[in-house]
């Protein structure tokens, strides 16, 4: 749990410098309070849709979030493109299948072939396939180009 661990951190700090309330959080962003709360105490893991509404809400890169970057923000966000096509884009500049990726890590093919379906990838997936590629999860969503 050493990334919600750290996501929670971040999350706590950002809010405190910025004067944000859990309610206010929760609110803007769509999610039960007590969502807000796990996610502070380390005891909940989500999924992207949440991390991007979370990270534009707070004006951060998801690789601040996560914990993969000490900059704040250091970009510009672009809207994102739907996640599968993005995806299967990056892949493709870097020269990987969905097989090897599979393979080499330990995200199954199934949870890629949900993705292609529209599920929201877990967050702890993309910071595996980030690692991986050697790319910032912000780049492998579309935020950072």
């Amino acid at each position: 749990m050493e990334n919600a661990t750290i996501f929670g951190e971040r999350l706590t700090e950002l809010m405190l410098t910025q004067n944000v309330s859990t309610r206010a959080l929760a609110e803007g962003i769509g999610v039960h309070v007590t969502t807000v709360q796990r996610w502070k105490r380390g005891s909940k893991q989500l999924f992207l849709s949440s991390l991007l509404k979370t990270a534009d809400f707070l004006g951060c890169s998801l690789d601040f979030l996560l914990g993969r970057s000490n900059a704040v923000l250091d970009y510009v966000p672009r809207p994102c493109p739907p996640f599968y096509p993005r995806f299967r884009e990056v892949l493709a500049e870097h020269g990987i299948t969905r097989y090897r990726l599979s393979r080499d890590t330990k995200i199954k093919d199934s949870y890629f072939t949900a993705w292609s379906r529209g599920t929201d990838p877990h967050v702890l997936s993309l910071a595996e396939i980030a690692d991986y590629l050697c790319i910032s999860v912000d780049y492998l969503v579309g935020r950072e180009r």
